[in-house]
């Protein structure tokens, strides 16, 4: 692995949005960029790129090839690299990456990543910082696939990897001539099928997407398959959880009801599930319209579904609650279930977005929405030249960071030649406080808030359990609205502040 250490930029410790995808020495790379993956804990950004120098040896030249940044000591590592250093054979993409950031997955057509790769196809690989380069998609007896394998994802310890694959021959028994997903377990030498129904029978439809929970336990997926669970009549395909250790698959993609949603996600596109830590949390998107009774733009729009619980709710929704006006697509969810990223074309999501599709977090615990693909000065993003469409939005275990790609000229103030680059955009929320003293008449009262960051020009205020609604820095109430006022700051490209509370009535 080809590696070249360096002190860190000061931007990744002072910027809101450092751009990540830079040479050795902060220059531009001369190629684009490609599936960023962040590491849960945000130290390590994982990316493909067809650049020729990002690091100082680039043995195959232009062909895309899987690299890492390290966030803390601007390390530049090149991963999908071969066990003698000369230049692989074929391209690389996909990449996924462990919580700690040291074991990175991918997809790569090279030949020559590993001894013995003659199966001609797409594979998956593996690799924990310096050591070997091992194939993923193989087989229990470890022979190699009859066909090709894409789409991992990569357990929060490392251990497992999900993937599809067309292959027949990873378990016995595969004869439905579909796309499977499967898991290997990298420390047992073990893959195993995940996408059967409840009996342990293969499904009559391909199955795609796969999403891993923290431990490797739980895995959600999409699939058309119509036999993967009793009453699957709806005729599109769906979004399934598999509990490996019971054996059971279940339907997600339903109402908090329990109705099925009335269809899915239009081909050639296929559902992009995502899971929490404990598997307790799905994010999903579709095109149904009877998983919420207020859905009424006829769009693409991300749930999540709770399965303890057992409902589901709608995430791609502005901070007061307004409905996306147009398709959301591709969600993330951290670990702990409290931040949903998305790609939306919605013009109606927050005040600030940018110009075609942007990214968005909201977090589920104040019900609030933010952009991400922010400029560092917080001013509107400019028009790409290079459109990322089905671009998801990495985002760091606590939600404080997260990556988003772009070609924008004016994301940072420096040029991009045309060329997507990737940054880290840091989330973290402003604080928000009292100018004053409230002030109270017989009718009303009034009171100032400001925040510490002064790229938070946006205030939101909320009576008590009402809707929330856009205010300004100058707040008027009347004493009858209720109880208790509440406001939070935000700006473009961080979250909403903690609530500033004020009571309504009292001194």
């Amino acid at each position: 692995m080809a590696v070249v250490a360096a002190a860190p930029a000061a931007g990744l410790t002072a910027d809101r949005s450092p751009r990540l995808s830079t040479t050795q020495d902060g220059a531009v790379l001369n190629g684009g960029i490609t599936d960023p993956v962040l590491a849960g804990n945000a130290t390590t950004a994982v990316f493909a790129t067809t650049a020729t120098n990002f690091v100082l040896q680039d043995p195959d030249g232009p062909v895309a090839d899987i690299v890492s940044v390290n966030l803390l000591n601007g390390t530049h590592r090149l991963i999908s690299s071969t066990p003698d250093g000369t230049a692989p054979d074929g391209s690389s993409s996909a990449p996924t990456v462990s919580a700690s950031g040291l074991v990175v997955a991918f997809v790569s057509s090279a030949t020559n990543l590993v001894p013995d790769d003659t199966n001609g196809a797409f594979d998956v690989f593996a690799r924990e910082q310096d050591g070997p380069m091992v194939r993923v998609s193989i087989a229990r007896d470890g022979g190699q696939a009859n066909g090709p394998s894409f789409q991992p994802d990569i357990s929060a310890d490392g251990r497992y990897v999900a993937f599809t694959s067309i292959a027949t021959n990873l378990v016995p028994d595969d004869t439905n001539g579909q796309p499977d997903v499967f898991i290997r377990d990298l420390k047992a030498h073990t893959t195993r099928r995940v996408s059967l129904s409840d009996a342990g029978g293969e499904g009559r439809g391909r199955s795609s997407a796969p999403a891993v929970s923290a431990d490797g336990a739980v895995v959600a997926f999409e699939s058309a398959a119509p036999d993967l669970v009793a009453g699957d009549t709806n005729g599109t395909a769906d979004v399934f959880v598999r509990v490996l250790a019971t054996g059971r698959t279940e339907l997600v993609s339903r109402s908090t009801a329990g109705a099925e949603q009335d269809r899915g996600v239009s081909a050639p596109f296929t559902a992009a599930p995502d899971v929490s830590a404990d598997g307790r949390y799905v994010v999903f998107d579709t095109e149904a319209r009877s998983l919420y009774r207020h859905d009424t733009n006829r769009r693409s729009d991300i749930y999540l579904r709770d399965r303890l619980k057992n409902t589901t709710k709608l995430v791609s929704a502005s901070s007061i609650n307004v409905q996306g006006n147009n398709d959301s697509v591709t969600p993330r969810i951290t670990p702990n279930g409290r931040f949903v990223t998305f790609q939306s074309f919605a013009t109606n999501l927050v005040q600030d977005d940018g110009p075609r599709e942007d990214l968005f977090v909201r977090d589920l615990r104040s019900g609030t929405t933010a952009l991400v693909n922010a400029t560092a000065s917080g001013a509107r993003r400019s028009r790409e030249p290079v459109r990322e469409l089905l671009q998801r939005a990495p985002i760091s275990d606590d939600g404080r960071m997260a990556l988003f790609a772009s070609a924008s000229p004016n994301i940072d103030g420096t040029p991009t030649g045309g060329v997507v680059q990737l940054y880290g955009r840091r989330l973290a929320a402003p604080k928000i406080a009292l100018v004053g003293k409230v002030r109270r008449t017989a009718r009303d009262i009034h009171l100032k808030v400001a925040a510490d960051d002064k790229r938070a020009r946006r205030f939101l205020c909320r009576v008590d359990r009402a809707v929330p609604y856009t205010c300004g820095s100058s707040i008027t109430v009347a004493r009858t609205a209720g109880t208790t006022l509440s406001v939070r700051a935000g700006g473009p490209g961080m979250l909403w502040s903690r609530a500033l509370t004020v009571r309504i009535f009292g001194s």
